[in-house]
């Protein structure tokens, strides 16, 4: 298992940086074991659970990002 330590400055960031963007809800289910994880994982760093999702989320994005840029065009027939 490997853990992400950071600095209670580097922690201000990200929550700075995250409240500086206007947020909308959404539900959405994870695994039982992936919610523990990250409930640990928080409580060692004091990064909000909520903070692992929205960079989980950044990496899929960035991972897809040249299907998000790619314009699909239809058949002229």
């Amino acid at each position: 298992m490997h853990y992400i330590l950071m600095t209670s400055r580097q922690a201000a960031k990200i929550k700075e940086d995250a409240l500086s963007e206007s947020k909308t809800q959404i539900t959405t289910y994870i695994l039982v074991s992936q919610k523990e994880k990250l409930k640990a994982l928080s409580g060692k760093t004091r990064v909000p659970i909520s903070e692992y999702l929205r960079e989980g989320i950044d990496l899929v994005l960035d991972k897809y990002r040249e299907e998000l840029h790619t314009q699909k065009f239809l058949p002229l027939d």
